[in-house]
């Protein structure tokens, strides 16, 4: 089943740890900015615990705050009325049809 560009929602998400939602925006620039605010934060709090952390897990957690903070864009397909007849019983049972796509995820905006 094909969509047409206008029959989505288009948005950018920046994901945190276990990809937990921290925030939804239509600006691609708005999602890299927080996710940028996120990421200082989270190596400012790292700062103030280095000195109880191992070299190994200060290397470990440096890694995970720089990286485990990501920009995503999510395409949602909306359906008109002439598609709804289109979807076979089968995919009404098992949703395949309403899969959102992500077509774009970054760690950073370089």
């Amino acid at each position: 089943m094909l969509f047409s560009d206008d029959s989505q929602l288009s948005y950018w998400t920046v994901l945190g740890p276990g990809r937990t939602s921290l925030g939804n925006f239509w600006s691609e620039d708005d999602a890299f900015a927080f996710r940028q605010r996120v990421v200082a934060a989270r190596m400012e709090q790292l700062e103030r615990i280095k000195s109880t952390l191992t070299e190994g897990e200060y290397r470990g957690e440096l890694n995970f705050r720089q990286n485990g903070v990501v920009v995503k864009q999510i395409i949602i397909p909306m359906m008109s009325e002439e598609e709804i007849e289109d979807v076979s019983d089968e995919q009404l049972v098992d949703g395949s049809f309403l899969i959102a796509s992500g077509s774009c995820e970054r760690s950073s905006d370089s």
